[in-house]
C-alpha cells in the first residue's frame, strides 16, 4: 500500500494497526478477549486485523486562467516621463515639479 501511495505522490502522515481481538458476534466473548487489544499493541503490533493509513497529497497552487472568449486587457506600452527636459537647468523651484498647461 505504501508503494502505491508513493507512486501516486502521496506523503504518508501516519500508520496504525488495530483490531487484535477475534471477530466474534457475542458481546460476552468480545469483552472476554478485550485483553488482546491491549497486549496486541505492545507485543504483536503488525498482526492486527486492520491497518489504518493517513496520507496527504501535496500539490502546488494553480494559476487561474480567464475565459478564452474574453479578450485580455492590454497594458500601457508607452513609458511615462518623469521630468520635462526644459526644467533641467532650474532645479529647486516648485514650478519645476508641477505640470503646467502652457508647456
Amino acid at each position: 500500500m505504501r508503494d502505491w501511495l508513493r507512486l501516486l505522490s502521496f506523503e504518508l502522515e501516519s500508520s496504525h494497526f488495530g483490531c487484535y481481538r477475534p471477530a466474534l458476534s457475542k458481546a460476552q466473548w468480545l469483552r472476554y478477549f478485550e485483553w488482546m487489544d491491549w497486549t496486541g499493541r505492545r507485543w504483536w503490533p503488525i498482526l492486527g486485523a486492520a491497518y489504518f493509513l493517513v496520507a496527504v497529497k501535496r500539490v502546488r497552487g494553480m494559476t487561474l486562467l480567464g475565459p478564452a472568449w474574453k479578450p485580455a486587457r492590454a497594458l500601457a506600452s508607452a513609458p511615462v516621463s518623469v521630468a520635462n527636459s526644459h526644467t533641467a537647468g532650474r532645479a529647486g523651484t516648485l514650478e519645476n515639479w508641477t505640470m503646467r498647461s502652457d508647456d
